[in-house]
């Protein structure tokens, strides 16, 4: 059995940004993928913790969302 490590606050913001400026536009389903992918795994309801990561970034001016679930 693998260890996964749990991401939260600014790692997992760091690993979400990260990937955008590498590979462009996901949506939060292909985020999830790739955070498991990865070995990596995030608490509670995947996609609401990963929206809630990628506004703070929008906030900040690192992520712009393109529409609904899609960030660039």
């Amino acid at each position: 059995m693998t260890m996964r490590r749990r991401l939260y606050g600014y790692e997992l913001r760091c690993v979400l940004t990260l990937h955008l400026f590498q590979h462009g536009k996901a949506t939060v389903a292909d985020l999830i993928d790739m955070l498991d992918f990865h070995g990596f795994e995030v608490a509670g309801r995947a996609s609401k913790t990963v929206s809630d990561a990628l506004r703070y970034e929008i906030a900040h001016g690192r992520v712009r969302r393109s529409r609904r679930g899609q960030y660039g």
